[in-house]
């Protein structure tokens, strides 16, 4: 399971070299924040990483997910005036 608890949505989804799911999506349980999840395949998922706290906001945009050693590229939209295109290189837990 991806985020049980309060999602708004908003999903990227990449598939690892190991052929884990990872997924990014914006969710709202303990404040508005980008996160990142590993799912393997079988077996349970890894803990959620919040990479980013974000808004609510329609402009805020949906984050965007690309594979980099060692981990992913998040990319995501801060939606406060002026808006900017935010990145953050995050390592995931392994298995």
């Amino acid at each position: 399971d991806v985020d049980t608890a309060e999602p708004l949505g908003r999903v990227d989804l990449l598939i690892d070299q190991s052929g884990d799911a990872v997924v990014a999506w914006v969710g709202t349980s303990g404040g508005t924040s980008v996160r990142l999840q590993r799912v393997p395949a079988s077996g349970p998922s890894g803990p959620v990483v919040s990479v980013s706290a974000t808004t609510i906001d329609r402009a805020s945009g949906f984050p965007q997910i690309a594979p980099v050693q060692g981990g992913c590229l998040v990319a995501w939209v801060d939606a406060k005036t002026p808006a900017r295109i935010r990145a953050a290189v995050v390592a995931l837990p392994s298995r």
